[in-house]
């Protein structure tokens, strides 16, 4: 009799187990989407893109104070001078002959660090405006972008610069001025 007594529990805690894994299951169903954090991480630099707002690069001058922590895209500029391994200046046309030069920085978090610009390079950038500060300068300073005297003082006298996330490098003048035309995509992950 004492066998055929344990034996009636038996049932019971079966099915109070089962139930117990099945909240559990569907416990984790509910608490855990990772596939769908995955997505969006791959999509991410593709919406980044397509939200950037398209600039001419005389409104970064002109325009600059509204444009601050803006995603832009400005197509067709010329790499006038590098700074460092890290940064290059743009030519902006103002008229009359007369050029001044926009800052780019390139964001480590997006651009790899063995990516090279040469001078007269064309290429399409997208990035965010930023405001410069003396933190900024600084922070430059003990990275060492300042390879050069007077890049500094340059760099400070600076009001927005832009920190760039995508470049698109063109062969040519003309492929820059072409959407549909082929990219010559030099850049790190999260650049297409």
């Amino acid at each position: 009799m004492a066998s055929k007594q344990s034996g009636s529990f038996n049932i019971p805690l079966m099915i109070l187990a089962f139930l117990t894994m099945a909240g559990f299951l569907y416990w984790l169903n509910i608490a855990s989407e990772p596939t769908q954090i995955a997505v969006a991480e791959e999509n991410g630099m593709e919406a980044m893109l397509d939200e950037a707002t398209s600039v001419s690069p005389i409104a970064l001058i002109e325009d600059a104070q509204e444009l601050i922590d803006e995603m832009v895209r400005v197509p067709n500029i010329r790499v006038a001078e590098l700074m460092g391994t890290s940064a290059f200046w743009f030519p902006v046309s103002m008229g009359d002959e007369e050029e001044q030069l926009y800052l780019v920085f390139l964001d480590p978090n997006f651009i790899d660090p063995g990516f090279q610009l040469v001078p007269d390079d064309v290429l399409t950038l997208t990035g965010t405006v930023r405001e410069m500060s003396d933190q900024i300068i600084t922070q430059w300073e003990e990275q060492g972008l300042f390879t050069e005297e007077g890049q500094r003082p340059m760099a400070a006298e600076v009001e927005t610069f832009i920190q760039a996330a995508h470049l698109d490098v063109h062969t040519t003048a003309e492929e820059a001025d072409d959407p549909d035309a082929d990219d010559d995509d030099t850049e790190d992950d999260g650049q297409d």
